[in-house]
């Protein structure tokens, strides 16, 4: 669909767009009334139109190499299409959805349903959370530092890490929660890491020690060296260990200790503490999900300087969008929040703009 595109220009006109969206959303926040009806409809319907074209955007893209482990999937497809080579996983969701995808669809139609699975529940958690709100939240969610990657690059762990945001949809039913994330489990293991955050911080829910844990382990990765990755490399099985232990690289991926991947994190952090510890925001699922993110962003900080470390990032990553802009939709913080909110959407975003160019 979109193969008129120069392959060079395709990630690049994808941010373009999203700075125009950024303006277009900033200007509206600061000249008109966001609870006026005509201004929801509105937004309302600009939202869909964004989501309709973001899942189409990412999940038409050509087939090439620049998308990475996209190419080796459409490599993949077409082995078992032919029934030539059955493709092999641990991760035994993705393995059974890939085998099913090749004998009843097209390569476009596959790539088009993982979007479809990656983008919507970012849609649906924002309609469940934030009401008529719910395109602010979104517009967070799609402009997220990595998103575009792991829609296109990193299709598996982004599959899964959707599934976690799905389940975060249904927090009052736990069974379906359990039930939804022991299939994104099944999709990537690597998933356990915000699961065990999520575990942990539904018994343990001391934010502001959870706080300083993570405070402690910047220092602490700092000063041990390469000691956590080689630590959690044994423990993890081979296809996630490579990210912490391979020696090869790719040409995106730079290695030490990335005080601007903190910068980034400490948005979040920043917020949560903000809200949660100076104005008492304390809704028991803001809470929950802020420490989870703590805890599956603490974990990143000690094997920061592994490998391909950005896709162990991404499992606290994918949850900071909400960590940021759900106090600010839920309850009122300041006289002209709207200027505030348009002002963090746009710092927000300019990160990920900033990093990619």
């Amino acid at each position: 669909m979109f193969d008129f595109i120069p392959i060079f220009l395709y990630t690049h006109i994808y941010y373009h767009v999203l700075f125009v969206i950024m303006l277009s959303i900033c200007v509206h926040l600061l000249f008109t009334d966001i609870q006026d009806l005509k201004s929801v409809n509105l937004t309302n319907i600009f939202g869909h139109l964004v989501l309709v074209w973001v899942t189409l955007y990412m999940g038409l893209r050509p087939e090439a190499p620049q998308f990475g482990d996209s190419y080796f999937y459409a490599h993949s497809f077409r082995m078992e299409q032919l029934d030539l080579v059955h493709y092999q996983s641990s991760d035994w969701v993705f393995s059974r959805f890939l085998k099913f995808a090749a004998k009843s669809m097209t390569l476009n139609q596959f790539f088009l349903l993982i979007d479809i699975i990656y983008i919507v529940p970012c849609y649906i958690f924002s309609k469940k959370y934030f009401k008529n709100y719910w395109f602010y939240a979104f517009f967070m969610f799609i402009g997220s530092f990595s998103f575009f990657s792991y829609g296109t690059n990193g299709l598996r762990n982004g599959m899964a890490t959707a599934l976690f945001v799905l389940a975060m949809c249904f927090y009052r039913r736990k069974i379906l929660v359990a039930a939804i994330l022991f299939i994104a489990v099944g999709t990537h293991k690597s998933v356990l890491i915000p699961i065990a955050g999520l575990v942990i911080s539904y018994f343990y829910r001391n934010t502001r020690y959870i706080f300083i844990a993570w405070l402690c382990l910047i220092p602490l990765s700092l000063l041990s060296g390469g000691l956590w990755e080689s630590l959690f490399g044994g423990l993890i099985d081979d296809s996630r260990s490579a990210y912490l232990s391979q020696n090869s690289v790719d040409n995106q991926t730079v290695r030490g200790f990335r005080w601007d991947f903190i910068l980034y994190s400490g948005m979040g952090i920043f917020a949560g503490y903000y809200f949660i510890l100076k104005k008492k925001f304390t809704e028991q699922f803001y809470v929950h999900l802020y420490n989870t993110f703590l805890i599956a962003n603490g974990f990143w900080i000690l094997v920061i300087r592994a490998n391909y470390s950005n896709r162990i990032a991404y499992l606290s990553w994918f949850l900071m969008a909400p960590v940021i802009i759900y106090p600010m939709v839920k309850m009122k913080f300041w006289p002209k929040q709207n200027l505030v909110l348009a002002g963090v959407i746009a710092l927000y975003f300019l990160f990920t703009y900033l990093m990619f160019f």
